[in-house]
C-alpha cells in the first residue's frame, strides 16, 4: 500500500514544476567540482560548481547506494573514485589505487562497444591517472573532501554526462541484460502487478529521514536468513520490478528533501502530499496543520474556480472553523491524502505511521480536531496549535528529543480517525504544568486547548454529553464542575495578590491546590484577605473581592484531592478566568 502510494507520488511528480525527479535510470545529485578534460584525456582544471557553500544538482546515470566495499559510478563520483585519493578526518591525503581502478573497469565495461570523444576522454582521464599522472590540484583543495565530482570536455557545451548520444547509449545498456554483474531474477512485482520484469537485488537507499545512517536507510530489506523462505534470498522474498523500486525510492528521497514536504516531529520524519499535487498552496497549508504556521485569519472565504486554490481553501476553512458544505467539498471529496511517519531503526526505517484517506474525510477529521481545541486566547498566542506543538509542550524544557516516543503514533492516530486523545500526552502535560508552575509561561493556550480537545472528546466518546457540553471555548460561569471553580478562585487571588504588590502564590501553591485544594485553599483565603485591605477600592479590590463571593457560592466544600479529570478541569478553569480578567469589557 505504502510503497504502491510512492510510485504513483512519482509518476505526479514527473509532471510537477515544482520538482525536477530524475528518469527511471537516473539520479538526481549534488556535485561541487567539474573536472575539465581535452580529447585525449588531459587534464585541464577543475571548475567549482559551488554558489556559496551550496553546488548544483545534476541528473546523472543512477545511482543505487552503497554501504560497503569498492562501488563505482558512471561520470559522477567523489575523488577516491575519481583521482584515487580523499582526505582524512585530519586533512591527509590518502591513496585509493584500487578505488581509481574499479572506476576504470567500470567504465571499460559499460561502454565498451561505444564510440563518443566526451567518453573516450574521460576512459583516457583515469587511465592516465591509474598509471601514475599527477594532477594540478593542490592537497588542501574541497574536491578531496567528499564531494562528488563530474566531467566536462575542453571545448564543449554542457557535461559528458549530458551529452544526447551518452544519455541515449545509458537508457539502451541500462535496460539490456548486460547491465548486471550477474543474471538478473525475471518474475512479477509485487506492486505493479506487472509480469515478466527485472526484480531489483537491492533497494535504493532513502536519505535525509532524522538520526538515520548518513548514507542511508533501507525501507525494504532482508539480510537474515531467518526472515527468507522457499530458498529465496534477501530482497526476492518480496519481489519488487527495478522500475517500480526506483519510483518508490526517488518519490520519497524527493519528498524528504523537499521543505515543502518534510516536517520534523520529534524523532519522526513526516513527509505529505496530495493525489492532485505534490507541492503546492494546499501542501503549505498541510503543514500548518503539523507544523502551526499561521494563516492569515479571516471570517469569510470566497472559494476559487481554480483546482489547486480550491484544495486551499477547503484546508484554510478546516484550519479557522468555518463551515464546509457538501457543495464544496464535492470536487476535492475524493481526492486522496497521504502522511507517512518515518523513525531511525539501525540501518533500516521503520513505519511510524501511515495516513490514506479521501480529503472529505482528512477535512471532517481535523474539523473535529480544531473545534474540540477552540480556545480563547491572547493576541500573541499561535491561532493554530499544530501537532508539533502538542508534543513539544509535554516535552521536559520543549525539547524535540525529550518527546516521548510512543506518543507520537497515538495523538496523529487520535486526530486522523476522531478517536480519544492519547492519556498519556494528558498526563504528561498535567505533570510539566504542576512542575513549572514558577514559569510564567507555563499554563499556555497549547497546553490548555489540548486538555480541553482531551476531556471533551473523552466525554464525547462515553456519551457523557452534561460534562461534554460545559466545557466552553471561553469562561463558563454557569459550570457545575466544583474543579473548575476552584481553578477561577485561583485566579482571582493570584490577581490580587499582584493588586497588592506581592508574587509567588502560584509558584509555592498551584501545584498542591490543584492536586489537594482541602490542604491549601484555606490558607490562601486567609492570605487573601490581607491582599484585599492593600488594594484601593479605586484599583479594584471591591470587585475582585465580590468576584471570590460569587465563586465561592458554586464551591460546597473543597475536596481532599482531585482526580486526573478535575485536575485538567481547574487548569482549565484558572486559564478561563484569567484570560476573562485581562480581556477588556468590550472584548470579552
Amino acid at each position: 500500500m505504502i510503497l504502491q502510494a510512492l510510485e504513483e507520488c512519482y509518476d505526479i511528480m514527473v509532471q510537477d514544476k515544482h520538482f525536477e525527479v530524475a528518469p527511471f535510470g537516473y539520479s538526481k545529485v549534488l556535485c561541487n567540482f567539474a573536472i575539465v578534460i581535452d580529447e585525449e584525456g588531459n587534464f585541464k582544471t577543475i571548475l567549482d560548481l559551488r554558489e556559496g557553500k551550496k553546488g548544483q544538482f545534476h541528473t546523472v546515470p543512477l545511482q543505487d547506494g552503497r554501504s560497503s566495499g569498492i562501488k563505482p559510478y558512471l561520470l559522477c563520483d567523489k575523488s577516491k573514485y575519481i583521482v584515487g585519493k580523499e582526505a582524512d578526518s585530519k586533512g591527509k591525503l590518502v591513496q585509493y589505487q584500487a578505488y581509481l581502478e574499479a572506476m576504470y573497469e567500470k567504465h571499460q565495461q559499460v561502454f565498451s562497444d561505444f564510440k563518443n570523444k566526451g567518453i573516450q576522454a574521460v576512459e583516457k582521464f583515469l587511465m592516465r591517472v591509474f598509471e601514475g599522472e599527477e594532477l594540478l590540484i593542490p592537497p588542501s583543495h574541497d574536491c578531496y573532501k567528499g564531494s562528488l565530482m563530474i566531467f566536462k570536455l575542453e571545448g564543449e557545451e554542457g557535461y559528458i554526462h549530458e551529452n544526447l548520444e551518452v544519455r541515449d547509449y545509458w537508457e539502451k545498456y541500462s535496460n539490456s541484460a548486460e547491465n548486471s554483474d550477474k543474471e538478473k531474477v525475471i518474475g512479477q512485482c509485487l506492486i505493479s502487478g506487472k509480469d515478466n520484469v527485472k526484480i531489483a537485488d537491492k533497494h535504493t537507499l532513502i536519505k535525509g529521514v532524522m538520526g538515520a545512517q548518513a548514507a542511508g536507510a533501507s525501507l525494504s530489506s532482508i539480510n537474515m536468513s531467518s526472515a527468507e523462505s522457499y530458498g529465496v534470498q534477501k530482497a526476492y522474498n518480496a519481489p519488487i520490478s527495478e522500475e517500480t523500486m526506483f519510483k518508490y525510492t526517488t518519490a520519497l528521497n524527493s519528498l524528504i528533501a523537499s521543505n515543502k514536504n518534510r516536517l520534523i516531529i520529534g524523532d519522526t520524519t513526516c513527509v505529505f502530499w496530495t493525489e492532485k499535487e505534490i507541492a503546492g498552496n494546499s501542501v503549505d497549508v498541510l503543514m500548518g496543520l503539523f507544523s502551526g504556521v499561521q494563516l492569515e485569519e479571516k471570517k469569510e472565504l470566497q472559494m476559487e474556480h481554480n483546482e489547486v486554490e480550491h484544495t486551499k481553501n477547503i484546508l484554510e476553512r478546516v484550519l479557522m472553523g468555518l463551515n464546509i458544505g457538501a457543495e464544496i467539498l464535492e470536487r476535492e471529496e475524493d481526492t486522496k491524502v497521504y502522511i507517512l511517519g518515518l523513525s531511525p531503526n539501525m540501518a533500516r526505517l521503520s513505519i511510524r505511521f501511515w495516513y490514506q484517506d479521501t480529503f472529505g474525510h482528512f477535512a471532517e477529521k481535523m474539523k473535529l480536531h480544531y473545534e474540540d481545541m477552540d480556545l480563547v486566547k491572547s493576541d500573541k498566542a499561535k491561532n493554530i496549535v499544530a501537532i508539533r506543538d502538542i508534543l513539544k509542550s509535554m516535552a521536559v524544557q520543549g525539547k524535540n528529543e525529550n518527546i516521548p516516543k510512543v506518543t507520537q503514533n497515538a495523538l496523529f492516530t487520535a486526530i486522523t480517525e476522531g478517536s480519544t486523545y492519547p492519556q498519556g500526552v494528558y498526563t504528561n502535560l498535567l505533570i510539566r504544568i504542576k512542575a513549572e508552575a514558577g514559569d510564567e509561561w507555563c499554563i499556555n493556550a497549547t497546553r490548555v486547548s489540548y486538555i480541553k480537545a482531551f476531556l471533551k472528546r473523552k466525554y464525547r466518546i462515553n456519551q457523557l454529553m452534561e460534562k461534554e457540553g460545559e466545557l466552553t471555548v471561553a469562561l463558563n460561569e454557569n459550570s457545575i464542575s466544583t474543579a473548575y471553580h476552584l481553578g477561577r478562585l485561583f485566579a482571582v487571588l493570584e490577581k490580587l495578590q499582584q493588586d497588592a504588590g506581592n508574587t509567588g502564590l502560584r509558584e509555592r501553591y498551584f501545584a498542591s491546590a490543584a492536586t489537594n485544594p482541602k490542604v491549601v485553599f484555606p490558607a490562601i483565603l486567609k492570605l487573601a484577605q490581607s491582599h484585599i485591605a492593600k488594594v484601593s477600592k479605586s484599583d479594584g479590590s471591591y470587585y475582585m473581592d465580590k468576584l471570590c463571593q460569587d465563586i465561592l457560592e458554586k464551591i460546597e466544600e473543597f475536596p481532599t484531592s482531585l482526580s486526573l479529570d478535575d485536575q485538567g478541569l481547574f487548569i482549565l478553569g484558572y486559564y478561563h478566568q484569567k484570560q476573562y480578567i485581562y480581556t477588556k469589557k468590550e472584548n470579552r
